[in-house]
């Protein structure tokens, strides 16, 4: 009877993410990219740059490093530049787009530069724009690790410049993406 209520409990008072988490207790990994080397060039309106992430695992002692499986969770970015950005997802780190058949676009997360918010309202003080969506589900397999039977897994992205001023190069335009992953076993 104890544990029929403390379920009870936990069903009513603790939200679905939390409870979800309580239940699988598989922890939530943050991936950063590097806003030294990755996207550094500028980026004109409807063009992209690709990055690909390494899925850093978080592993028991019984459990392989190599996670080529992973449900993306959430998708923030940090920018300099207050622009529109498309987050495209592929399955390999091809990310080709000329023929169909060999696309591996997966998922996209679509972000307006009314999305940007700063942490200060004073425009021109260096604060950057920060952008987020969460409670996403998108379930992510690394192929090109899956096929070349490496160890090293990766995320695959690109990140699509949809504003009419471009993106600045260098350090002026430097992006951060980040991604809230959780592993698939």
């Amino acid at each position: 009877m104890r544990k029929i209520l403390a379920m009870t409990f936990l069903a009513l008072f603790i939200p679905v993410s939390a409870w979800a988490q309580l239940r699988t207790n598989k922890p939530i990994m943050y991936l950063r990219s590097n806003p030294t080397v990755d996207c550094t060039a500028a980026v004109a309106q409807d063009q992209s740059c690709t990055v690909s992430i390494k899925i850093h695992a978080q592993v028991s002692p019984n459990d392989s490093p190599r996670k080529d499986e992973v449900i993306i969770r959430g998708v923030a970015i940090q920018s300099l530049q207050n622009l529109a950005w498309d987050v495209n997802f592929y399955t390999r780190n091809t990310f080709s787009r000329a023929n169909m058949d060999a696309d591996s676009f997966l998922d996209y997360v679509a972000f307006t530069a009314a999305n940007g918010k700063q942490d200060s309202p004073t425009a021109g003080t260096g604060d950057q724009y920060k952008y987020q969506a969460r409670g996403l589900d998108i379930r992510y397999r690394d192929m090109s690790a899956t096929e070349e039977i490496t160890t090293t897994s990766q995320v695959h992205f690109s990140i699509v410049n949809r504003s009419s001023t471009v993106k600045s190069e260098g350090a002026d335009g430097a992006i951060v993406v980040i991604l809230a992953v959780e592993p698939i076993e």
